[in-house]
């Protein structure tokens, strides 16, 4: 993750207002943090290994945003059956899309 950042500059120079960490261990929080722009928003799956915390605005206007979804929670029982149920629907009309992975993403680090 240590050579993210200048990999990412070299594929553009537009400032990234928004990070999705969904690995979210303390390699690639860093380099997402290290890459967002002043203003912008990184959301992680995992407990923060940075120095700024969820829902807190930093200096620069930077935010960290932290997402947790079950559906096997009571509170999202509901949701996730209402989900499931219709999820190959979903899939099949394009409301859902599945992403294919290379095997170059999945070996990075």
């Amino acid at each position: 993750y240590k050579d993210l950042p200048a990999h990412i500059a070299k594929l553009s120079d537009v400032p990234i207002s928004l990070v999705y960490d969904a690995i979210s261990v303390k390699d690639s929080q860093e380099a997402g943090w290290e890459i967002l722009a002043p203003g912008g928003k990184m959301v992680i799956t995992l407990q923060s290994h940075l120095s700024a915390q969820p829902a807190q605005i930093g200096a620069d206007g930077r935010r960290l945003v932290f997402v947790y979804g079950n559906v096997n929670l009571p509170e999202n029982h509901e949701f996730g059956v209402t989900l499931y149920k219709n999820l190959t629907k979903l899939l099949e009309d394009g409301s859902v899309k599945v992403r294919s992975l290379c095997s170059d993403a999945l070996t990075y680090r």
